[in-house]
């Protein structure tokens, strides 16, 4: 049996990683992983199996290197 897809979030804003992470799980059978802050997502997207991420990239404590170390794994 295939595990549910995941899909990762990050967000500085806790009503939109709340709100995208409410509707996948209501909606489809995804799993939804949330993160508020972009360094902390860091440190743990590399222990996740993820199928998608949807990011606000214009985040204070981070600005484009979240991307940048997305897509270079």
């Amino acid at each position: 049996m295939m595990a549910n897809p995941c899909i990762v979030v990050v967000d500085d804003d806790e009503n939109v990683t709340a709100t995208i992470k409410t509707y996948f799980e209501l909606f489809t059978n995804f799993t939804v992983a949330t993160f508020n802050n972009p360094l902390v997502a860091l440190q743990k997207i590399s222990d996740l199996s993820f199928d998608l991420i949807i990011s606000d990239f214009m985040m204070p404590e981070m600005n484009d290197k979240l991307i940048d170390c997305l897509l270079s794994k």
